[in-house]
């Protein structure tokens, strides 16, 4: 059993971030409370979380927007592309360590949206 370790102090990300899943749990019980759905809103813009912010819209708690979900979607691939070169490089240049942490920043981009 691995001990738990408490990942802030590491300044690592929260991945997933709970915090977003509380904020769209908090909307279902104030749904006219604008403050909640923009500070969800910019999170997902930040963060170009385009699953995340179709599910809420699905779920009702934020309105579709179809021309922000295409910069999303444009991005969410673009960064993908990135990644998956990263992985390719690494795959022919380097080490398994170096290919696990390429695999790995994907995953955690992959959550993270």
């Amino acid at each position: 059993i691995m001990p738990i370790e408490d990942l802030s102090e590491e300044g690592l990300p929260k991945v997933p971030n709970l915090e977003l899943a509380q904020l769209k749990f908090l909307i279902t019980l104030q749904p006219n409370n604008k403050s909640l759905k923009e500070k969800l809103l910019n999170e997902i813009k930040a963060n170009n979380m385009t699953p995340f912010y179709l599910e809420c819209v699905k779920d009702g708690e934020l309105s579709s927007d179809e021309k922000l979900v295409q910069t999303m979607r444009k991005a969410n691939e673009d960064k993908l592309k990135e990644l998956d070169g990263k992985i390719e490089d690494n795959e022919k240049a380097f080490g398994d360590s170096e290919i696990r942490e390429s695999y790995l920043a994907k995953s955690q981009y992959l959550c993270l949206i």
